[in-house]
C-alpha cells in the first residue's frame, strides 16, 4: 500500500515539475508557435496558387470485337488499344510538343518598358498575357502579341522587343545584337521557325518587351509533370488533368492536349489508309495481271488442244483455285499492314533514336 501512494507521489511531482518548467519557458513557446504561424502565413502568400483543370474523353469501342477483318478495322477508325495505352498515348512527345509551340510555354515575358522609362512587370508566359491583354487588365499603350514563337529547340537566354516606326520591330539578344529585324530572322540560334507578330498601340517609340526562352526540356519535362490520367471505373472514359500556376494557362493546356491527342490519332489513321490502299492497289494490279496472264494461256491451250467447253470437273478445279488465291490475298493484306508499320519503326528507331508510341497501334 505504500508503496503504491510513493509511486503516485513520485508522478504528481513529476507532472509539478512539468508545469513549473513550462511556465518559466512559456515564453520562448508561445514565440515559437507565433513565429511559426507568421512563417506558414508568408509561405502562402509568397507561393504561387496552383490550379487544377480536367477535361473527359471518351475511347470509342470497336462495334464487334470479335471481328478480325484488317481492312474493315482500318477503315472504322476505332483503334484496338486499350484504355490504359490511350491514357499513355496522351503524354507522347508529338503531342506535347504541339502544345508547347502553339502556346509559346517555352517563353516568359518579363516586363515591359514604356518610353518614358516605366516598368511594368510581367512575369507570365505569352498565353497568360495575351488573355489577360483581351481582358483590358493593362493599358491601351501595351502591345498586343498575337504571336511570339521562336521554334521548340531551346536553351535559356534573354531578349528584347525594340519598337519601331510603321509597327515595325527588332529582337536583340542579351548582346543587343539583332536576332529579328523587320520580320526577318538574322540569328543563327538552334531555333527552326520565328514567329513573331506584334501590334504597338503606343504613339510613342522606344518601348521595350523583355522576355527570355527556357530550356525546352526542361518545359517538356515539367509540363509531363503536370499531367495525369485517371480512368473512370466500369466506363471507357478516362479524364485528363493539368496544373499550373494561372487558372486560365490551365485550361487553355488540357483543352488543347486533349485537341492535339484527338488529332495525333486522326493523323495516325489516315497514314493507316493512306499505306493500306497503297499495299491494296498494289496487289490488285499484280493480281489482274495474274489473271490476264492465264485468261491468256487458257486461251492458247484451248486453241492448241481444241477445246471448246471445260467439262464440270474443270470449272470446279479453277473456282477452287480462285477461292484460294483470295484467301491468300486477305492474308497478304494483313501482312502487309504489319510490314508497313515495321517499316515505320524501322525509320524513326534509325532518324530519331527512339519509337513513337502512337505508331505501335495498328
Amino acid at each position: 500500500m505504500s508503496h503504491i501512494k510513493s509511486s503516485r507521489r513520485k508522478a504528481e511531482i513529476s507532472l509539478t515539475e512539468i508545469f513549473r518548467i513550462f511556465n518559466q519557458r512559456k515564453g520562448i513557446v508561445i514565440l515559437f508557435i507565433v513565429l511559426s504561424l507568421i512563417a506558414a502565413l508568408l509561405f502562402n502568400i509568397i507561393k504561387s496558387p496552383v490550379y487544377q483543370s480536367s477535361v473527359l474523353l471518351k475511347k470509342e469501342m470497336p462495334a464487334n470485337v470479335q471481328d478480325n477483318d484488317v481492312i474493315r478495322t482500318i477503315l472504322s477508325g476505332r483503334s484496338q488499344d486499350d484504355l490504359e495505352t490511350e491514357m499513355q498515348l496522351v503524354q507522347t512527345r508529338q503531342v506535347l510538343n504541339s502544345v508547347i509551340n502553339k502556346l509559346s510555354l517555352n517563353i516568359i515575358l518579363n516586363d515591359i518598358v514604356e518610353q518614358d522609362g516605366t516598368v511594368t512587370i510581367i512575369n507570365l508566359p505569352v498565353n497568360e498575357y495575351q488573355h489577360r491583354y483581351s481582358l483590358n487588365e493593362y493599358p491601351a499603350t501595351f502591345p498586343e502579341i498575337k504571336s511570339l514563337n521562336i521554334g521548340l529547340n531551346t536553351q535559356k537566354n534573354e531578349f528584347t522587343i525594340v519598337d519601331k516606326p510603321n509597327n515595325n520591330f527588332d529582337i536583340l539578344n542579351k548582346y543587343e545584337e539583332s536576332v529579328f529585324k523587320d520580320g526577318h530572322k538574322y540569328s543563327e540560334l538552334p531555333s527552326n521557325e520565328w514567329n513573331v507578330s506584334i501590334n504597338w498601340n503606343s504613339s510613342k517609340l522606344g518601348n521595350k518587351i523583355n522576355f527570355e526562352s527556357l530550356n525546352y526540356t526542361d518545359v517538356l519535362e515539367e509540363l509531363t509533370k503536370n499531367i495525369v490520367t485517371e480512368k473512370k471505373i466500369k466506363t471507357n472514359i478516362f479524364e485528363l488533368f493539368v496544373k499550373s500556376n494561372h487558372a486560365y494557362s490551365s485550361t487553355e493546356i488540357a483543352n488543347l492536349i486533349a485537341e492535339e491527342y484527338k488529332q495525333s490519332r486522326i493523323d495516325l489513321h489516315k497514314d493507316n489508309i493512306k499505306y493500306s490502299f497503297t499495299f491494296i492497289d498494289e496487289r490488285l494490279q499484280d493480281i489482274s495481271k495474274k489473271l490476264q496472264d492465264a485468261e491468256n494461256e487458257l486461251s492458247t491451250y484451248k486453241a492448241s488442244e481444241k477445246i471448246v467447253q471445260i467439262d464440270e470437273q474443270s470449272r470446279q478445279l479453277v473456282e477452287f483455285l480462285s477461292n484460294l488465291e483470295s484467301e491468300k490475298l486477305n492474308t497478304e493484306l494483313e501482312l502487309g499492314v504489319y510490314r508497313n508499320k515495321l517499316n515505320d519503326i524501322e525509320k524513326q528507331m534509325t532518324n530519331d533514336g527512339y519509337v513513337d508510341q502512337t505508331y505501335l497501334t495498328p
